[in-house]
């Protein structure tokens, strides 16, 4: 074989299968918590006088379970790099954060035209899925939600009654990235809403664009009681098959 074409064996990984009794003492040492039967350790390979050995090994990172996650689907390894506050999970196929409730624009594409409106826009849960798409919702205040969180539907058009968004012409992508998060928000929050999906929008009797053009006036925030619940937890939203 070619030297420069040489295969050189940096790391090995090495699969432990751990015996019932062992697992059971590590369970019950983790207050019960399952726990699969298999460790897997990475170790260096070193170079002796009498040949290569395995080194010591240690426990994978969540860096290395990821980067072995990449590696097995595909993918790029992860970028490094600052993770945002308002991320709240991010794996291979899903990612969750949340944007506080904030002033700005809100743009409309109905049959009399085009028009804007300077709106507090409610505080919103993201949920990008590979199998479901982008969803959202809304939660009350501005803090980071809680699992426990109770949601309501997104008061916005353009999306359905189970959170997923029409995105019609906007830029989208089926990436996992922080990246893109900024295209998802770009994708609802520059959005020309056309047309309601579902019932839900509002728990007020006030025709849509009526009740927004009442906020954009007054400058208030949409309230509690204005929102329709989901009658589901952030987790349980975010879990929901």
């Amino acid at each position: 074989m070619n030297a420069q074409h040489a295969i050189s064996t940096q790391q090995v990984l090495l699969f432990h299968q751990i015996s019932t009794a062992e697992l059971d003492f590590v369970r019950a040492d983790r207050g019960g918590a399952s726990r699969s039967n298999i460790s897997i350790t990475t170790h260096p390979i070193k170079e002796t006088p009498s040949g290569s050995v395995i080194g010591a090994g240690r426990l994978l990172s969540e860096f290395d379970k990821q980067a072995l996650r990449d590696f097995l689907n595909g993918e790029e390894e992860m970028k490094s790099g600052w993770i945002p506050e308002n991320i709240m999970m991010m794996n291979s196929k899903r990612m969750v954060w949340y944007v506080p409730s904030k002033v700005r624009p809100m743009h409309f594409l109905t049959k009399d035209g085009s028009n804007h409106h300077l709106v507090s826009w409610a505080s919103m849960v993201f949920c990008f899925d590979a199998n479901k798409g982008l969803r959202v919702a809304a939660y009350m205040g501005n803090r980071r939600p809680r699992l426990d969180q109770k949601l309501f539907h997104a008061p916005i058009w353009n999306v359905d009654s189970q959170g997923r968004l029409c995105a019609g012409s906007n830029t989208t992508t089926q990436e996992i990235s922080i990246e893109a998060m900024q295209v998802w928000e770009t994708a609802v929050f520059n959005s020309n809403f056309s047309h309601k999906n579902h019932n839900n929008v509002l728990a007020v009797d006030t025709p849509y664009l009526k009740f927004i053009k009442q906020k954009s006036k007054s400058g208030e925030s949409i309230t509690a009681k204005e929102l329709t619940p989901i009658n589901k937890t952030l987790q349980a939203w975010v879990e929901e098959k």
